[in-house]
């Protein structure tokens, strides 16, 4: 009986079950709210709802904004730091993974905010306004909650229940070491941090305490140094660095004044700029010499009486990711009072700080969890200050901003439209799809916090569907994040893909819902090879002997098309309107949401207006003033019509010619470049481009653009303004990395253009500079460069016999045009091939010959490169032809765009391309025409044989 009772009750459960399937199924927004906990606008319904059972249906939405942090903020970027107020769209700051990541959206500054100064455990203090967001996480909390500053004020303290003191609630994580480039350092991080600590100030000895003077000297000879040690009597012993023969000069000593350390003692700024393990080695030479372990707790101390040595410490632990604090205290010494500093903090033994193992063993094996994030301890309403929010292209939106790295964060309907599709249907196959693969992640995971409930302005999110998905013990979530899909698998069978790698891998696949994401900028192909999944009908069935009309009627599969407005040229654009005529013509198989933002700044909820809006009207009015034609596309869904005639280079022709692959940043001596300079006026904001020459046995020469060099970058990095010569010598370097190894004096290197146009310097500094012989960094002699068909140069080649003839001037009066129909013509060949827009994860899913997509790990010169290529690419599609009232043509910015967008990297390639044009004349032009020299040759006849009758 009890067995019958227990089986009724499944019975009763599953019944149950089937009930609040066909209830869901049946009022999808309803069970969301009531399911999910999440509520919808109003708008949102009436989208959802229309989007439900119908098959083709396009979205277009407007965007919206970030949340504000004050002006003078410090924020962390990849050449130092710059703050809140400097940073604009396209810069790069660091995320809380310590990479670069792109800066894609900066708000109008704003006035009057209500604004906190927060302040952190390590005694960090940062001024953020009411809405700005955090990353937290409390002692209740298993995953990180975005919340914003005035949710946090009312609780963020409280005392404790046993009566000691007060107890935090809120912690955001530690920044994971900073992933700067490998820098060239004239002296080892690791010998520079001892002497930092122990040296002499005046020359290369080091004092060592008799029980490290072994271990110590050890440690100096493994990384190159000679050394001898000085034994001087009632005092402690000295290590001797650099040791020479007499009448040589001590390396580390000259390099110490090159340095100006001498006398000077400080951290030089480029060490703190150094690789992870550059870093490392510098701290375990200050470590060893003047840091101390204790233990029995394990925590580390590093003290100087020099403020200066212990602000560049503490930048040092920053970046490392190390939580520390600063303490100051007061000695007393003859009658006088002198101020020291000690640093405290904690790590392991795997992130050891220290190479004497006398001090390693002492640290901790491994750290407590604690030391992974750190605490908010005050948040204050202060005076309202001027603020400015950006948003960036990071994974899970978070970048870093203060002087110890601090992790905030920045600025969705598809998301629960694809978790109620999962979990309603069974066996419902979804893929989300974006033009770049780390679009279709961002909204997978957007699926993900959703269902962990880490999106702290879902206040009521509920366990339902994070329940239902399948796990393991190798899977805990039930998300798994594979490079080339992420995926998650539901209880009922469904399953949900995010498709990231190469389109020619979208084949084959069957769908019930494809989802494009940012649709409006992803390239024909995208949809050509995928939106066949979701063809066959979802009520087919092979029945055998089984009645299939019985059955009842399944949900159609679906396409569904998301993004804000794009341009006119565009796929998305024409399915906006094919499925907007057939959709006002009563087609119901069609819907299309058209959203902009006067729908979202005056959003209802229940009826009644929203009280917190999404988007302000402030907010639109700063756009529209900044950049008229892309807040009209952003904001009010009006398509831009960059298609004209008059743009000479499409943007689906720049996607049509893109594919992912890495930067090429010197020549391993099997390629063939040309090179284009645009020089400037101002300083250092010239341009270098290098393009690979390919021939192809089909189409003959081709071209691949392989780098674009600012030097506005170089001087960023290098910290200093680039000067003209320092221009040249720089791209001297450039010249032997795409000449090659092991090959003559630019033997690889086909030309070097040179924009010789007034407004440059392209004759009174670069010719002139690159006449004469040069030697290189390792002392090589390489023969200069000259353009002998030039007027001003070719009465002077006598004096330069050893100079390449590989230099062409060009002036823009006598070749722009030329050089842009050479351009237009090239590009409509499909003749040259750029990077893939760059989507800044410090990363490159390439295929491998086994079609098998690989993680490749980018430097930082790649990703500046794959940066600039990707802003040439703007500056093509923001040329036009404009028409003159004698028929003449030039090619130029529109007036609208010329304060707001440069052309000199579209200058670069056009001069490539001109080049590219004439060598492949000088391929047809040059082959040897057929000559008849015995025309009988060519006749299947010969002199006949007479024979005569005798």
């Amino acid at each position: 009986m009890e067995k019958n009772n227990m089986s009724q009750r499944k019975i009763d459960g599953y019944l149950k079950l089937a009930e609040v399937i066909n209830w869901g199924r049946k009022y999808p927004v309803r069970f969301v709210e009531k399911f999910f906990g999440m509520e919808l606008l109003d708008y949102q319904k009436y989208v959802f709802m229309n989007s439900w059972s119908t098959p083709f249906v396009l979205w277009c939405m407007g965007r919206n904004s970030g949340k504000a942090l004050s002006l003078d903020t410090k924020i962390p970027t990849p050449s130092g730091f710059t703050t809140m107020g400097e940073i604009k769209v396209g810069d790069y700051v660091l995320d809380d993974t310590g990479k670069a990541t792109k800066v894609t959206y900066v708000s109008d500054i704003f006035l009057g905010n209500t604004c906190y100064e927060v302040t952190f455990e390590d005694g960090e203090k940062i001024i953020a306004d009411a809405d700005h967001l955090w990353n937290v996480k409390t002692k209740k909390w298993s995953h990180y909650k975005t919340i914003n500053t005035a949710s946090m004020s009312e609780n963020f303290v409280r005392f404790r229940k046993d009566g000691k003191g007060k107890e935090f609630k809120y912690r955001v994580p530690m920044v994971h070491p900073v992933d700067y480039s490998k820098k060239h350092l004239p002296i080892h991080p690791y010998l520079l941090g001892v002497w930092l600590g122990d040296g002499s100030s005046a020359d290369t000895r080091i004092t060592c305490d008799h029980k490290d003077l072994r271990s110590m000297t050890a440690n100096i000879e493994s990384i190159g140094y000679r050394t001898n040690i000085i034994f001087n009597k009632n005092r402690t012993p000295s290590i001797n660095v650099g040791k020479t023969p007499k009448g040589l000069p001590n390396e580390f000593k000259t390099n110490l004044r090159n340095l100006n350390l001498i006398n000077n003692k400080h951290i030089p700024e480029s060490y703190l700029y150094g690789d992870i393990e550059q870093r490392y080695e510098l701290l375990r030479g200050l470590m060893d010499t003047d840091g101390t372990v204790n233990k029995g707790t394990g925590e580390c101390e590093f003290a100087q009486k020099s403020y200066r040595i212990i602000s560049e410490f503490s930048q040092l632990l920053s970046s490392l990711g190390i939580k520390h604090n600063v303490k100051k205290k007061y000695n007393t010494c003859g009658g006088k009072t002198f101020e020291s500093y000690r640093i405290l903090f904690y790590t392991d033994q795997e992130r050891s700080c220290f190479k004497l193992t006398r001090k390693h063993e002492k640290l901790k094996q491994r750290l407590s969890s604690r030391m992974e994030n750190k605490s908010i301890v005050s948040i204050t309403k202060v005076k309202s200050v001027p603020t400015k929010c950006i948003s960036v292209d990071s994974p899970n939106s978070l970048y870093l901003c203060g002087e110890k790295f601090t992790v905030t964060h920045n600025t969705t309907l598809g998301a629960p439209f694809i978790m109620a599709k999962s979990l309603l249907i069974p066996n419902f196959q979804a893929y989300i799809l974006a033009g770049v693969g780390s679009q279709s992640q961002e909204m997978f995971m957007k699926i993900e916090k959703i269902a962990k409930r880490e999106i702290a302005s879902f206040t009521g999110l509920t366990d339902v569907f994070y329940n239902e998905t399948v796990k393991s013990a190798a899977n805990t979530d039930g998300f798994t994040h594979n490079p080339s899909s992420f995926q998650y698998r539901l209880y009922n069978g469904s399953l949900v893909n995010s498709l990231n790698g190469s389109f020619d891998n979208n084949r084959s696949k069957r769908s019930n819902l494809n989802f494009y994401d940012e649709s409006g900028f992803a390239p024909d192909e995208l949809f050509t090879t995928s939106e066949p999944f979701a063809v066959q009908n979802s009520d087919f069935r092979l029945g055998g002997d089984v009645d299939v009309t019985l059955y009842p009627k399944q949900f159609p599969n679906q396409l569904i098309y998301a993004s804000s407005a794009s341009s006119t040229d565009t796929y998305f654009y024409r399915k906006y309107k094919d499925f907007s005529k057939k959709m006002f013509l009563g087609d119901s198989r069609y819907f299309v949401a058209d959203i902009n933002c006067d729908v979202v700044i005056s959003a209802t909820y229940n009826g009644k207006l929203y009280p917190v809006s999404l988007l302000s009207q402030e907010t639109v009015d700063a756009a529209m003033r900044d950049n008229k034609e892309k807040a009209m596309r952003e904001y009010r869904n009006i398509f831009t019509t960059e298609g004209s005639d008059d743009q000479i280079i499409k943007r689906a022709t720049i996607i049509r010619n893109s594919e992912v692959r890495v930067p090429v940043l010197a020549n391993d001596g099997k390629k063939r470049f040309a090179i284009a300079i645009d020089p400037a006026r101002q300083h250092d904001n010239s341009i270098c481009t290098p393009a690979e020459i390919i021939y192809d046995e089909n189409v003959g020469y081709k071209m691949v653009i392989s780098n674009s060099v600012c030097f506005t970058d170089i001087a960023k990095k290098k910290k200093t303004p680039m000067k003209t010569p320092d221009q040249i010598n720089h791209f001297k370097q450039i010249l032997r990395d795409y000449n090659g190894p092991q090959a003559a004096d630019y033997e690889n290197i086909d030309t070097v253009m040179i924009d010789a146009g007034a407004g440059g310097a392209g004759i009174s500094a670069w010719a002139d500079g690159l006449l004469s012989d040069w030697t290189d960094s390792k002392g090589i002699l390489h023969k200069g460069l000259i353009d002998k068909d030039h007027d001003e140069y070719s009465i002077h080649a006598h004096k330069y016999p050893n100079a390449a003839n590989i230099l062409k001037l060009l002036s823009p009066q006598k070749y722009k045009r030329e050089m842009f129909e050479a351009l237009i013509e090239m590009m409509n060949l499909d003749l040259i091939s750029f990077t893939e827009t760059y989507d800044n994860k410090g990363y490159l899913n390439i295929l491998d010959t086994n079609g098998e997509s690989k993680q490749y790990k980018l430097s930082f010169d790649e990703e500046l490169a794959l940066v600039n290529i990707d802003i040439a690419k703007e500056e093509l599609v923001s040329i036009y032809s404009f028409k003159s009232t004698n028929s003449n043509i030039r090619y130029d910015l529109p007036p609208d765009k010329q304060s707001k967008i440069g052309d000199d990297r579209a200058y670069t390639i056009a001069m490539l391309a001109w080049h590219l044009r004439n060598l492949r004349r000088e391929n047809i032009t040059s082959k040897k025409s057929n000559v008849i020299e015995n025309p009988n040759e060519y006749f299947l006849m010969r002199k006949p044989n007479i024979y005569h009758k005798r």
